[in-house]
């Protein structure tokens, strides 16, 4: 008699649980991962964050966690390159109130925006028998910048055209309408040095003032192609040209103005930044490099170069950063030279190809090593 009442009491404790765990399972249950970091450059390391919280008094005797992982982002404990998006997936077992971090360690191989906006958790009763599934939303975003060119070779380049900016300057700063205090370059005269402010911070500062006549760079950043299975590693070197062109003269005081004839990624909305300077705009300009999507152009650049050297650019400097040299953007180019407009142009190769062009004053030739494949 007392088997018969220990299985009438095993199929209630049976039928009970499974009962209140597919009805409590996902109650009071708290899961998130995100970054230690919102932005970073390419190259550089963070955390991924998981987090989860079982606040009820119901133990959970197994729990999957999932979310969908990018191949460009690298586990430090990794020893093989994943060739396609994946999905991480992770078991725990939960006690009751119970409160689980895990970080983890990670690399980023390449700019863009990571997203992890979905996570799928799944459980199920203490026996195994039933299988609990859920979706749940997240807001996890990695910004992941160009990585800065801080190769001597590239410095003196971006000095040489910093030189040529100031000998223009043809209206002297006022030095009674004060504006800032900036970080020191060896551009600056002593006088402006700012004794007090250089102290406290323990770094050079000096003041800036306003002035009738502001300097201004134009980035042009083509992402033409001569065929679609074009070398990935030339665009992607481009794009690390225009971010560390356009944080040198930021940093140096120079307004920098933004073109690409591409779109942000997922709309089509050309990537046009007005002219700027300080922190705010070196943010935007990294933001929206990082967003940039390549994988096809708004116009050519032909016609954007046509388009800008037909304004007022008197005192302008353009600076145009393409691997693609064909015809028609070269003569656009020699016509806007023709017409008295400052200009370069950074021309990214691979290693000892041959570039069919006259050497010109106005063409840097930055040389991108073979082996330098985009991921």
């Amino acid at each position: 008699m007392s088997i018969v009442y220990l299985l009438i009491i095993f199929f209630v404790f049976y039928f009970a649980q499974s009962h209140i765990y597919e009805k409590y399972w996902n109650n009071n249950l708290e899961v998130d991962v995100k970054f230690s970091n919102k932005e970073i450059f390419v190259g550089e390391e963070t955390y991924m964050i998981t987090t989860i919280k079982n606040n009820k008094w119901i133990p959970m005797r197994w729990f999957c966690f999932q979310f969908t992982l990018s191949r460009y982002l690298i586990f430090e404990d990794e020893t093989t390159f994943r060739a396609k998006e994946t999905m991480k997936k992770a078991f725990y077992t939960l006690l009751s109130y119970e409160k689980m971090t895990k970080r983890e360690k990670i690399t980023v191989l390449k700019r863009g925006i990571y997203n992890i906006n979905e996570t799928f958790i799944s459980s199920g009763d203490l026996f195994g028998r039933y299988k609990f599934v859920e979706t749940r939303k997240n807001d996890a975003c990695l910004h992941v910048y160009p990585k800065i060119i801080n190769i001597p070779e590239f410095k003196i380049f971006l000095n040489k055209i910093t030189g040529e900016i100031i000998t223009r300057r043809h209206v002297i700063e006022d030095p009674f309408i004060f504006r800032t205090i900036r970080d020191y370059t060896p551009f600056d005269s002593q006088k402006l040095i700012n004794w007090k402010a250089s102290a406290k911070s323990k770094e050079l500062k000096v003041n800036q003032f306003e002035s009738t006549y502001s300097s201004e760079v134009l980035l042009l950043l083509n992402t033409d192609k001569y065929n679609s299975w074009d070398n990935e590693s030339l665009i992607e070197e481009s794009i690390r040209l225009a971010a560390s062109t356009a944080c040198d003269f930021i940093e140096k005081g120079i307004k920098v103005k933004l073109l690409v004839n591409s779109f942000y990624k997922n709309t089509e909305e050309e990537i046009s930044i007005s002219s700027r300077n300080g922190n705010t705009q070196t943010a935007l300009i990294l933001e929206s490099l990082a967003e940039l999507n390549v994988s096809s152009t708004s116009r050519p650049m032909s016609e954007m170069l046509e388009e800008e050297a037909n304004k007022n650019t008197s005192d302008l400097t353009i600076v145009l950063i393409s691997y693609y040299y064909a015809a028609e953007l070269y003569e656009k180019v020699s016509e806007a030279l023709a017409k008295g407009i400052h200009m370069q142009w950074i021309l990214p190769r691979i290693n000892h190809e041959e570039i069919k062009l006259e050497p010109s004053e106005n063409i840097f030739i930055w040389e991108v090593n073979e082996d330098e494949k985009a991921v």
